[in-house]
């Protein structure tokens, strides 16, 4: 994830979506090692029950229960910390959308009807 800038954030269920810029340098696409490549990225934070996340200095003291260090070009830091380790965290290539591109994230997004979309409706809360 080095090198690539936040360009958004959001959500789709119960999940927070990270939309990440593509690397700087190099070509875009998928690398060998099977991770998202320079190609735009969007990573998926699910907390679960008890995950959380934080912004802190980088010389924040360590906590044994902070399982993801994200470093920022700031200095600061995004940790995730999970005393449960139930909380999920994916780096998937995106679509136009922002959203994973078709056959990443299999399983990981909710496809249901998004209750906060403007199409949204009485009518088709009925149907779902």
């Amino acid at each position: 994830m080095a090198g690539r800038p936040i360009e958004g954030i959001g959500r789709r269920g119960k999940q927070l979506l990270v939309w990440l810029g593509p690397r700087a340098g190099g070509e875009a696409g998928v690398a060998t090692d099977g991770e998202p490549g320079t190609a735009p990225a969007v990573l998926t934070v699910h907390l679960k029950m008890t995950g959380q996340l934080f912004v802190v200095s980088a010389g924040t003291p360590a906590d044994r229960h902070v399982h993801l260090v994200l470093s920022l070009a700031d200095g600061r830091e995004i940790r995730f910390r999970d005393i449960r380790k139930f909380g999920r965290i994916g780096l998937y290539r995106r679509d136009v959308t922002g959203e994973p591109a078709a056959g990443e994230a299999v399983g990981v997004l909710a496809r249901g009807a998004e209750p906060l979309a403007d199409d949204f409706t009485a009518r088709r809360f009925g149907s779902c």
